[in-house]
């Protein structure tokens, strides 16, 4: 697995990932509405580029297929942390997140924090 930076070309993949992964993880967690309104059918391709070149996520390849991406923004919100639907539980949540506490480290930040998601997995709770 190689992460990498952003390309403008992942959004769409990007997109699907986090609407994929909302849909089939997170349902178990959160009413139907909640997942609308998380992630809606509507896909705004411009708006989303928006959101993706402001934060700026690291991107996980699995044999050439994204299988995951982050980010960790100047304050050390991790903003994004997402793990493709069928390749949860191999490592790649672990993977990103090490790729994030590094770069965090590198930016000089001394803490990283990200929102409480209930589908996360015990592991990355520990963190």
């Amino acid at each position: 697995m190689i992460i990498r930076e952003f390309r403008e070309q992942d959004a769409p993949i990007l997109w699907a990932l986090f609407y994929n992964t909302i849909r089939n993880i997170n349902l178990r967690d959160y009413t139907e509405q909640q997942v609308n309104a998380w992630a809606p059918d509507e896909f705004d391709a411009q708006l989303w580029l928006k959101k993706m070149n402001t934060i700026q996520p690291f991107v996980a390849e699995l044999d050439g297929v994204i299988v995951g991406y982050s980010d960790v923004q100047p304050s050390g919100l991790v903003d994004h942390f997402f793990c493709h639907h069928e390749y949860q539980g191999q490592g790649i949540g672990r993977a990103l997140m090490t790729h994030v506490i590094k770069q965090a480290e590198a930016k000089g930040l001394d803490r990283i924090y990200l929102p409480l998601v209930l589908s996360m997995s015990t592991w990355a709770l520990l963190l």
